[in-house]
């Protein structure tokens, strides 16, 4: 789910036709990470729901309360490691068109 999320915000980007350095690090980057990280938090609470491993009201309270809290963090470490990725290796990125942005 997370990997999925990411590549639709790297495939909505390029169809946007941005070709700056720092777009490619904001959107891909921390955007990317910003809603993975929900939408695979959401997947799973549901999923913990529907398989009624737990109530709604304890997947509440203890799940869905502190998913905005671990957002941020997530998107602002993914952000820097994608940055420090493009600087120093910027080949291991794969979704990176060298040409594009650099």
């Amino acid at each position: 789910m997370p990997a999925l999320v990411s590549y639709e915000v790297m495939l909505w980007e390029r169809r946007r036709g941005f070709r700056l350095f720092f777009v490619y690090l904001f959107f891909c980057g921390f955007f990317g990470a910003a809603l993975a990280f929900p939408g695979s938090g959401l997947l799973m609470v549901l999923l913990l729901w529907l398989a009624d491993v737990y109530s709604w009201r304890v997947l509440v309270h203890e799940y869905l309360r502190y998913l905005p809290l671990i957002m941020l963090p997530e998107a602002f470490v993914n952000g820097v490691v994608v940055a420090g990725l493009m600087i120093f290796h910027p080949q291991r990125l794969i979704t990176l068109d060298e040409s594009r942005y650099l």
